[in-house]
């Protein structure tokens, strides 16, 4: 019996040891290529399945070459990112043409281009990712708790041109609730074309709002209805920004914060044509400080409309 106890616990430690090194060898770290001659990946969707299905030991950099890729790229919870060991996507330093990302969603149950879910220190660089469904025009989702994911650089297309008010037409789409949390969320330098929301970000509630997303330096152009939609938030930086809208629907809002604790607003112009039903420049409601001591501020912006 002693002889048989001492066979299964060498014969335990042995897989134990076998699974470790598998788990370890299969991790990504380095710098990948995706696309072209002889890519560590034929196509981002590969790439990404990679690291949903591995995790990462280590930093990882996808240089995607020149080309248009086709397909949903799905992220999720990548075993060890960390603030050290962060997931980057980039156009390959030696390309001399764009990068395209682009899908045609046809439900609103999976309406994105990239989609964030649970995932967290990703990052997207300049490339041009747009949607091509005039229904399903979302090119950025969140969902689940998401974190320090940035967009630097990019150009962001919605593929409805006659997008009006429907969030199935935001470019950037935050999914609410207390499930759906997205903290230290940064976009910074993109450009934002069409849509009826250039950004929706919604926390949860008064009492439960999410945090710290920082947007500058960004243009928003020809959006119908809001350009960034910030409710439920705190934290949340619109520094920097040129947003205006096409002509044509009614009410369009450049900036519109609900909530918003400890807003800080400077430096945008906005330019809103048009609207004969309550148009808006920026519009704030309830977005004060916590305290005497943690004062934002809201200043130098220029706001003017036309027609």
């Amino acid at each position: 019996m002693k002889n048989c106890y001492s066979w299964i616990k060498k014969s335990s430690a042995l897989m134990l040891m076998i699974f470790i090194s598998y788990l370890g060898f299969g991790q990504l770290s380095g710098t990948k290529t995706i696309g072209g001659t002889n890519p560590d990946y034929t196509s981002i969707t590969a790439a990404v399945s990679a690291l949903n299905s591995s995790g990462v030991n280590g930093a990882v950099t996808f240089n995607i070459r020149s080309g248009t890729y086709t397909g949903q790229v799905s992220l999720r919870s990548v075993f060890g990112a960390s603030a050290t060991n962060t997931i980057r996507f980039r156009p390959d330093p030696a390309n001399t043409t764009p990068v395209i990302i682009q899908n045609n969603s046809t439900s609103w149950t999976s309406n994105w281009v990239i989609g964030f879910d649970g995932a967290s220190y990703i990052s997207f660089d300049s490339c041009e990712v747009k949607s091509l469904n005039a229904s399903y025009s979302r090119v950025v989702e969140f969902k689940g708790t998401c974190s320090n994911i940035s967009m630097t650089g990019n150009k962001l297309i919605c593929g409805d041109a006659n997008a009006t008010t429907s969030t199935y037409d935001a470019i950037v789409y935050d999914n609410t609730g207390t499930s759906n949390f997205a903290s230290d969320i940064t976009f910074d330098n993109n450009e934002f074309v069409g849509g009826a929301y250039g950004i929706y970000a919604y926390g949860n509630r008064t009492s439960s709002r999410q945090g710290k997303w920082t947007v500058t330096n960004n243009t928003f152009k020809d959006w119908s209805y809001t350009g960034v939609y910030a409710y439920y938030h705190e934290d949340f930086v619109l520094d920097g920004n040129h947003i205006e809208n096409k002509p044509g629907y009614s009410s369009p809002r450049g900036f519109y914060g609900y909530y918003s604790y400890n807003l800080s607003a400077n430096n945008n112009t906005v330019i809103i044509h048009g609207g004969t039903s309550s148009p808006m420049g920026m519009y704030m409601y309830r977005c004060g400080a916590y305290s005497n001591t943690t004062r934002e501020g809201i200043t130098n912006n220029m706001i003017s409309r036309t027609g």
